[in-house]
């Protein structure tokens, strides 16, 4: 199987050669002049820097002639020298002569007869440069070129972001640094990363061990320092989020001192006690943590959907805390908790970021405009908090959540490519929509760009839902207002999709899935698969009275798939009553194992044994029948 997928690597890199160039390039440059002559670029390509450039300018160097032997398999030789050389590629980093923030990352890329000559003002651009000088290669005979071309380029948006969430299906760090080799590749420089939720905290604390339960996978913090630094190596910067108060289940389950009553409560119904001194100690201890791993300027503390805030209420400690504040209402005392979580932030150095949600305009005290909001729902308090004067990251649930519980795959190509970072989603979409209807945010609204964001999703099914929005997005927020349409992205596209295969983005999607019982021991009770299995992805359907407990399966070695979730967390409204036929797909994945329903995430838990054995197929109560049983080997 390895054989196959690297042949087939090997094939999609050299029909990408063939096939690629300026002329598809994306995102598409701001100025492009293309010229009659090519240049060809022959093993040991020189690769050059001026003798007194920074470190960096090397460094981008060398990413340029990593990524031009994958694409080419040709070999370059990197020197430091002042000179600009026919045949050869040079990085040349200017004295800057613009304030702008988005001229910054500016860059222009000359090839012609005299040489190819990458220049800008810093090394953000310089990236930038090597990135398109790849998109521009061509092949013809085994034989590589670059088209004499001369373009100048810079973004529309200064945040270019993706946003991850581990939390609640944990995501391998070969996954992660792919899709940030991704990034670079198509320009986004901002990675949002949600490590912790309800489910589980991702981020590896050692102030609070307990919040990290036995067998779960989460990043060490010394797995995150590397990550940090393998993405600042491709121009990305990785931004951490914490999410306080609500969305707490996990560090409640673990501390319940955290609570107001001192207990664990079901997600939905966990919010922090914000009246208790622990409390506080709890967020300073973990935010420090944090802040001490990632050196991006940035902070986000979430604060979104404090379900259970009317706690606070009845709450003795927190009553206190209100009083102290000179507050009455739980609005304004929400608008304390954010204010304070706004000091911890500068206290360690960053700039806070929080959910829209959790600001009510025109309820005073009214945090400081010095926090960044990030939007994602409810367009009027958008544009409400826009017309404040605060500053703002667009990631409007549609069309931006690319994948989440409620809009699960997320809307159509056609309705990504009609937004901008000044629209905002106006209304909750189905499920693959082909348009969204959206509201203007207000013409003078700060706004640093936009996200995209992926939740609650299983591995395998990010990539297969992120591309090729996530490109759409990206070229929307380089390229506003000259990005093209649909057509005309949707032209391009092929090429850009065996770049990702090129990258190893999605192989398992293109492996064939086979019926898993066309070979099982028949006349078995139950019936069970004639191999074992460790690492699959397994799709059926049930035909069932009701949501059941147990689905009638059993993998590695015995485990019964449940369809509702572990004790404490909660099944998504919409799967509590499935009735009918309905879609299911299991995934094993080291030790990491998913249900998704109807493409919505059921539930991920991890299995520490990670043995493999075979599938059975069993009688279930609520279950009447099963079909379509297909499985996907993992390697």
């Amino acid at each position: 199987m390895r054989r196959a997928i690297t042949l087939f690597l090997y094939i999609a890199a050299a029909i990408l050669a063939h096939a690629a160039g300026f002329d598809t390039m994306m995102p598409k440059p701001l100025r492009l002049e293309q010229g009659a002559g090519r240049e060809l670029l022959k093993p040991g390509l020189r690769v050059s820097v001026p003798a007194q450039s920074p470190s960096r300018v090397r460094e981008i160097a060398e990413v340029f002639a990593e990524a031009l032997k994958e694409q080419t398999s040709l070999a370059c030789k990197l020197a430091a020298s002042d000179a600009i050389e026919p045949g050869a590629v040079t990085f040349i980093l200017q004295t800057p002569s613009s304030a702008d923030v988005c001229a910054r990352e500016s860059y222009s890329l000359e090839v012609g007869g005299k040489g190819i000559v990458v220049a800008s003002s810093s090394t953000e651009g310089l990236l930038w440069g090597a990135q398109t000088l790849l998109q521009g290669i061509e092949c013809e005979n085994g034989q590589y070129y670059i088209g004499h071309a001369s373009i100048n380029d810079q973004p529309a948006r200064t945040w270019r972001g993706l946003m991850l969430d581990p939390s609640r299906s944990f995501l391998e760090l070969d996954f992660v640094r792919r899709t940030i080799r991704v990034m670079s590749a198509y320009k986004m420089n901002m990675l949002h990363l949600h490590l912790i939720d309800d489910q589980s905290w991702a981020f590896e604390t050692k102030a609070f061990p307990k919040c990290n339960r036995p067998g779960e996978k989460f990043y060490t913090q010394d797995e995150l320092r590397e990550l940090v630094k393998y993405a600042a190596r491709y121009g990305v910067e990785i931004v951490p989020e914490l999410d306080f108060p609500g969305h707490s289940h996990a560090e409640i389950a673990a501390y319940p001192q955290l609570d107001c009553e001192g207990r664990t409560r079901e997600m939905n119904d966990s919010i922090l006690c914000p009246g208790k001194a622990f409390t506080w100690e709890f967020m300073e201890k973990v935010i420090a943590e944090v802040a001490a791993i990632f050196p991006s300027r940035y902070l986000h503390l979430g604060a979104d959907e404090p379900f259970a805030i009317k706690r606070w209420k009845d709450c003795p400690d927190c009553q206190l805390r209100m009083k102290a504040k000179g507050v009455a209402t739980l609005d304004a005392f929400y608008h304390t908790f954010v204010m304070d979580l706004n000091d911890i932030a500068k206290r360690n150095g960053k700039k806070l970021i929080v959910w829209n949600d959790a600001i009510h305009p025109g309820v005073e005290p009214m945090p400081p405009r010095e926090i960044t909001i990030h939007a994602w729902t409810n367009h009027k308090n958008a544009q409400a908090l826009a017309a404040a004067g605060y500053t703002m990251i667009n990631s409007s649930y549609a069309p931006l959540y690319l994948t989440s519980f409620g809009v699960r795959e997320g809307v159509a190509l056609s309705a990504v490519r009609d937004w901008n970072p000044t629209l905002f989603g106006a209304e909750d979409p189905r499920p693959g929509a082909a348009r969204v209807k959206y509201a203007k945010l207000p013409p003078r609204a700060l706004i640093l760009g936009g996200q995209a964001c992926m939740w609650a999703t299983e591995q395998g099914l990010v990539e297969k839902r992120l591309y090729p929005r996530a490109l759409c997005v990206a070229e929307t927020l380089w390229s506003e207002g000259r990005a093209g349409d649909l057509a005309d992205f949707e032209a391009r596209w092929p090429v850009h999709e065996r770049r990702l295969a090129q990258l190893g983005v999605s192989p398992e999607y293109r492996r064939p899935a086979v019926p898993l019982f066309e070979d099982a021991k028949r006349g078995a009770d139950p019936l069970e698969s004639a191999k074992e299995y460790r690492d699959f992805i397994l799709t059926f359907e049930l035909d069932t009275e009701t949501t059941p407990g147990f689905c009638g399966i059993t993998v590695r070695g015995g485990y019964p798939v449940p369809v509702t979730p572990p004790p404490g967390h909660v099944l998504m409204r919409s799967l509590r009553d499935l009735k009918g036929w309905h879609s299911y797909e299991l995934t094993a994945r080291g030790s990491v194992i998913t249900l998704t329903v109807d493409g919505c995430m059921a539930w991920s838990v991890s299995d520490a044994a990670m043995q493999g054995g075979p599938i059975r197929l069993m009688p279930a109560d609520r279950v009447k029948q099963c079909r379509n049983i297909m499985i996907r080997e993992l390697e």
